[in-house]
């Protein structure tokens, strides 16, 4: 089912088209959202690809990482995966606006044959992560991993 203005969802109508292409997470606010644009599943350059932010009540996304995946957000900073490292960049969720470096949490992330497949991470809002590393097996699948979860509680 194509989701086009007007479109249905049981009792919920869509009213505008805010972007095609990605995958997104809903901020805490309701009215927030990161998502990952892909100008080649979209018709659009791959200049285009990234993270983005963009509010509910407004076409305007603002641009926050370029060449990244799998976006998140939790306790303060944005996750996302690049080159099937996991890295985390500090990130103002008022301001919607990065305010330090991305630096690497884990490597060898189990990732999809290209972007648009979802890494193998999740975190939680409390700061509980959970990720599984890979590597493709010795046939050369590119959807067949060697791996291990692993799961951190930054409290401990």
């Amino acid at each position: 089912m194509a989701l086009t203005p007007g479109a249905r969802l049981g009792p919920y109508e869509v009213v505008s088209l805010l972007g095609a292409g990605g995958m997104g997470e809903v901020y805490p606010d309701g009215r927030h959202f990161l998502y990952l644009a892909i100008g080649s599943k979209t018709g659009g350059p791959a200049s285009a690809n990234g993270i983005y932010v963009a509010a509910l009540d407004s076409d305007e996304r603002k641009l926050l990482v370029s060449g990244g995946s799998n976006p998140m957000y939790a306790q303060g900073y944005l996750l996302f995966v690049r080159a099937q490292t996991l890295m985390a960049q500090p990130f103002d969720a008022d301001r919607l606006e990065l305010t330090g470096d991305a630096v690497p949490i884990a490597k060898r992330v189990a990732v999809g044959g290209s972007t648009a497949i979802p890494a193998a991470f999740t975190v939680s809002q409390a700061g509980v992560l959970a990720y599984q590393t890979g590597s493709a097996d010795a046939g050369g699948g590119s959807a067949a991993y060697l791996s291990q979860l692993a799961w951190f509680d930054r409290k401990r």
